[in-house]
C-alpha cells in the first residue's frame, strides 16, 4: 500500500525551520487531493519500478549480444542494434545507480519513515549526504552522456547504419534529450526528497503535484531520448553522401570511375566473380554477385554489359537461398566437341561453353553447384531461375556456429582446379567451438578448406589447406608463383588500433594425408606481421613451448585495425594463375588495351569499414605493391580509391575487387547496391 501520509517542515517559534514533523494526510488535505496525489505516487513508483527494469536490461543487453546467440540479431545493420542499445543506456555503471539504484533508495526511505524523525536529528547529515549524492550522480550522468557522444559519435551515432549516415544529426538530438534527462532527473530528485521531509518545504501542508507526475519521476526520459534517436536514424535527415557520389571518392592519377550497373539494382551484392562471354548478346564477360548483410541476403544477381559501353543489365538468377556470400564459376569455352577435353563433355554450342561449365554458391553450411549454361540462361531471361535439388548440393556439412558467428562464405577455383572455401571462426576470438571442440589442426573452423576436383560431398579433414585463421573473406592466387594470398579481419574489442587486419601468404599448404592440414596462422593465439600474443592469452592458457615465434606464420602485411579488409585480387589477366585465360574466351589483346598504369600483379583489397570503432576506418579500395615476379615485400599498403566515409557518415561499403578482361577493375558497393568501374582514363 502506497504511504499515505505526508512529511513536512514546520517553522518553528522562532520562524526559522525546524525538523521534519510529521503531518498526517488527512488531517490537512481533503478526500480527492488525496486521493490525486496517492495516485500520483503509485503512477510514479511504477514508472520508477519500469525503468529500473529497462535499465538493468540494458546494462546486462551488450554482454548477452556478444554471444554467438546473439550474432544474428546484433549483425543487424552490421553495427550490431542490441550492442548499439546497450551502449546508449549503460554507459557507465553510474548510469544505471542514477536511474535505478537512487531513486529507489528514495523510495525505499520514504516508506521507512513511519514515523516523524527524533527532534534530536534535524535535517543534516543523512539529508545533506542523499542530496548531495544524488546531484552528483545527476550531474555524472549527464557528464557522461556528453563525454561518450564526444569520444564515441563515429563509433556509434555515425556508425555505417546502412539507412543514410544520419550520425551528426541524431547524435545533437540524442545529447540534448540525454542532458534533458539529467535536468529531469535532479528536479524529480528534488521533489521526492521533499516530499519525504528530506527538504524543508515552509509549509504543513503538501498540496497535490501542480506538474504532471512525469515530472517527478523522468527516469524514464533516457528511453524516450532513445525513441527520439531511432525515429531520427530510421526516418531522419539521409545522408548527402549516399549513395555515394563518384566526384566524392578519390582515385590514383590515370584511372576513372564509373557506375558499371544501376544504383539500387544488386542490393547487398558483396562477392564478385567474373563469368564467360556472353554469345547471344555479345558482351565480352557476365559478372555474378552473391549477397550478404541482413536483409535481401538470399539472391544471387548475374550482370550482363552493355557491349556498346552502357549500363550493365542486372538481373536475379536464384533466390531463396540461405545467405549467398560466395560466388564463382569454371568454364572453358568452345565452338566444337574437340575443344571440351574432360570426359564426357561436348559443347553447348548456344552458350558457347562446354555442358561440364559450373556455377559454385556458397551458403552458410553448405556449397551448391549448377551447370553455368542454366545460370547465363537466367540471367538472359531465356531461362528459368535457379532452383536447388538434391543433385544441386556440392557440399552439405560445413559447421556453422551458433547464429551465424563468421558463416559468410567466399570462394576461389585454384590453379589446380579445385575449389576452395574458408570456414570461418565461431567467435571473436575463443579457443573451443561452438560444440565444445578445441579450434586446432583437427578443427575445420578457422580454415581454408581444398574440395578436391570431382570431390564434393562429406567435409573431409584431408581439404584442409591452412588454419588458425579467424575469419577470411577475401583471397587470390599470385599469377606467378600460384601461391594462395588471403585477407583475415582481426578481432574485435581489444582496442582501436589493435589487433590489425591481415594479409597472409601460404608457401606450404595441406596436402592430403592426414597429419598435414598445412601453416597455422596465428588465431586464436597470436596475430601480425609481429606475431603479438592476443592480450589475455598467456602461457596459463597456452603452453609455455608454443610461443608466436616459430611456431605460427606471422601475416605479410598489416592492414587497418577494423577496417574489415574482405575481398582482394592481384591485377592481372583473369586466368592467369590458372594458365587458361584464352580458354576462358578472353583476349590478352584487349587487357593490355585497358591495363591499369603502376599495377602489374599488385593486390587491390576492399575494405568494408569498421563498426565499433570510435574514428571510421577503412571504407576504401586499398592496394598492396610487392614483387610482381616473386610475390615477396617489401608489402606497401596505400589508399588506391577512398571516400565512401564522410566525417561521421557512411556513403557506400565496399566488399569486393574484380579484374575484368578489358583491364578495368570492378569493385561492389553493398550498401549502394550498385557496382563500380575504374578504367584508364
Amino acid at each position: 500500500m502506497p504511504d499515505d501520509n505526508i512529511y513536512a517542515s514546520s517553522p518553528s517559534s522562532g520562524g526559522s525551520a525546524a525538523a521534519s514533523e510529521f503531518v498526517p494526510m488527512d488531517t490537512d488535505l481533503g478526500p480527492r487531493a488525496k486521493q490525486q496525489a496517492s495516485s500520483w505516487r503509485v503512477t510514479g513508483d511504477l514508472v520508477i519500478a519500469v525503468a529500473t527494469l529497462l535499465d538493468l536490461l540494458a546494462l546486462v543487453a551488450p554482454v548477452f549480444c556478444s554471444s554467438n546467440q546473439c550474432w544474428a540479431v546484433t549483425s543487424y545493420l552490421d553495427g550490431g542494434m542490441l550492442h548499439m542499445l546497450g551502449w546508449l543506456f549503460a554507459f557507465p555503471l553510474g548510469c544505471f545507480v542514477v536511474h535505478a539504484t537512487v531513486p529507489l533508495a528514495v523510495l525505499l526511505l520514504a516508506r521507512a519513515r513511519k514515523q516523524p524523525p527524533p527532534e534530536a536529528q534535524p535535517q543534516n547529515g543523512l539529508q545533506d549526504c542523499m542530496l548531495l549524492t544524488l546531484a552528483a550522480a545527476s550531474l555524472l550522468s549527464t557528464l557522461g552522456v556528453v563525454g561518450f557522444l564526444l569520444t564515441g559519435t563515429d563509433a556509434i551515432f555515425g556508425g555505417p547504419n546502412q539507412l543514410g549516415g544520419t550520425g551528426t544529426y541524431s547524435a545533437s538530438v540524442a545529447m540534448f534529450m540525454f542532458a534533458f534527462s539529467g535536468v529531469a532527473q535532479a528536479a524529480g530528485f528534488c521533489l521526492r526528497a521533499r516530499e519525504v521531509g528530506l527538504l524543508p518545504r515552509g509549509s504543513r501542508r503538501l498540496p497535490p503535484p501542480a506538474l504532471p507526475f512525469p515530472f517527478a519521476e523522468l527516469t524514464v526520459a533516457p528511453w524516450l531520448g532513445c525513441v527520439v534517436y531511432f525515429l531520427v536514424m530510421l526516418l531522419g535527415g539521409s545522408s548527402e553522401c549516399a549513395p555515394v557520389k563518384l566526384d566524392t571518392l578519390s582515385v590514383p592519377d590515370g584511372v576513372k570511375l564509373e557506375f558499371f550497373s544501376p544504383v539500387g539494382a544488386t542490393p547487398n551484392g558483396r562477392s564478385l566473380f567474373l563469368g564467360p562471354p556472353h554469345a547471344a548478346s555479345g558482351a565480352p564477360y557476365t559478372v555474378f554477385i552473391g549477397s550478404g548483410g541482413m536483409s535481401d541476403m538470399d539472391k544471387v544477381y548475374g550482370l550482363l554489359p552493355d557491349p556498346a559501353g552502357g549500363s550493365a543489365t542486372a538481373s536475379v538468377i536464384a533466390e531463396g537461398l540461405s545467405h549467398p556470400n560466395g560466388v564463382a564459376a569454371d568454364w572453358t569455352v568452345c565452338t566444337t566437341d574437340a575443344q571440351c577435353t574432360a570426359a564426357g563433355s561436348s559443347c553447348d554450342t548456344a552458350q558457347g561453353i562446354c555442358d561440364d561449365s559450373v556455377l559454385y554458391v556458397a551458403e552458410w553450411s553448405r556449397v551448391l553447384r549448377w551447370p553455368l549454361a542454366s545460370a547465363l540462361s537466367a540471367l538472359d531471361g531465356s531461362g528459368d531461375k535457379l532452383t536447388v535439388g538434391p543433385d544441386n548440393v556440392y557440399v552439405d556439412n560445413l559447421p556453422t556456429a551458433d547464429g551465424g558467428h563468421h558463416a559468410w562464405k567466399f570462394l576461389g577455383v585454384g590453379p589446380d582446379g579445385a575449389l576452395y572455401v574458408p570456414v570461418g571462426s565461431p567467435c571473436n576470438i575463443c579457443v573451443v567451438d561452438s560444440y565444445g571442440n578445441p579450434i586446432d589442426d583437427q578443427s575445420v573452423f578457422g580454415s581454408i578448406l581444398r574440395v578436391p576436383p570431382g570431390g564434393g560431398g562429406k567435409y573431409d579433414q584431408s581439404w584442409k589447406y591452412a588454419y588458425g585463421i579467424r575469419n577470411t573473406v577475401g583471397f587470390d592466387w599470385h599469377p606467378v608463383t600460384r601461391e594462395l594470398y588471403f585477407t583475415d579481419n582481426g578481432a574485435d574489442w581489444m582496442g582501436d588500433d589493435i589487433p590489425p587486419d591481415e594479409l597472409n601468404r601460404v608457401t606450404e599448404p595441406g596436402l592430403p594425408e592426414p597429419g598435414n592440414p598445412g601453416q597455422h596462422f596465428g588465431f586464436p593465439w597470436c596475430y601480425g606481421v609481429s606475431n603479438e600474443r592476443y592480450p589475455g592469452f598467456t602461457d596459463e592458457t597456452h603452453s609455455a613451448d608454443m610461443s608466436c615465434v616459430p611456431n605460427y606464420t606471422p601475416a605479410i602485411a598489416a592492414l587497418p585495425a577494423h577496417g574489415a579488409a574482405l575481398g582482394m585480387r592481384f591485377y592481372a589477366p583473369p586466368g592467369t594463375a590458372q594458365r587458361k585465360t584464352e580458354r576462358m574466351g578472353f583476349s590478352a589483346a584487349a587487357f593490355e588495351a585497358g591495363r591499369l598504369p603502376g599495377m602489374e600483379n599488385q593486390i587491390l583489397v576492399a575494405e568494408h569499414g569498421s563498426w565499433n570503432r570510435r574514428k571510421l576506418s577503412g571504407y576504401q579500395v586499398q592496394k598492396i605493391s610487392l614483387d610482381a615476379q616473386t610475390g615477396d615485400g617489401p608489402y606497401e599498403v596505400s589508399s588506391w580509391v577512398s571516400g565512401w566515409a564522410s566525417g561521421a557518415d557512411v556513403c557506400g561499403r565496399p566488399a569486393d575487387v574484380l579484374v575484368a578482361p578489358d583491364g578495368s577493375v570492378l569493385i561492389s558497393d553493398e550498401l549502394g547496391g550498385v557496382v563500380l568501374r575504374a578504367t584508364k582514363a
